[in-house]
């Protein structure tokens, strides 16, 4: 740990100080300057404060880009994925759209089925009447 002095010459004043920090300033009116001595920690660092702090500066600019740069990738990274979403979002509406389609054409075969189905069932009829009609000719023709 460095500890420094800091020595600070000032104008006698007339109360007291405590002895044990400041000298010429045992006897009142002994000197017109006393001189204080003060224990100033400057902590772990044994570089001038100044000095310590263009470091921490320095530093902290230092973490400042790494945290800037690491949000920059996170960012890209969440833009990609949000792509990557959307284009699942793109595929599924496409999905949706070919699936109503195919829905759409059995719908329409079905009914043309049941359409097929009528027609076939009034065809069906016909068939059976014309037969029916030829039946009763025939029977008639030979059953006078």
């Amino acid at each position: 740990m460095w500890v420094g002095f800091l020595i600070i010459l000032r104008q006698k004043t007339t109360f007291s100080k405590p002895k044990h920090w400041s000298w010429n300033d045992r006897k009142p009116g002994s000197g017109n300057i006393a001189i204080d001595i003060e224990i100033v920690d400057r902590g772990l660092d044994a570089a001038p404060f100044k000095s310590r702090q263009k470091k921490q500066n320095k530093s902290r600019a230092r973490e400042a880009a790494a945290i800037e740069e690491k949000l920059g990738q996170i960012i890209a990274k969440l833009e990609a994925i949000n792509s990557d979403v959307q284009m699942l979002m793109d595929g599924q509406a496409s999905m949706r759209d070919d699936i109503q389609t195919v829905r759409d054409e059995v719908q329409a075969k079905m009914a043309e089925q049941d359409s097929f189905g009528e027609d076939f069932g009034r065809l069906h009829a016909k068939v059976m009447d014309v037969i029916t009609a030829m039946q009763t000719q025939i029977e008639c023709s030979v059953f006078p």
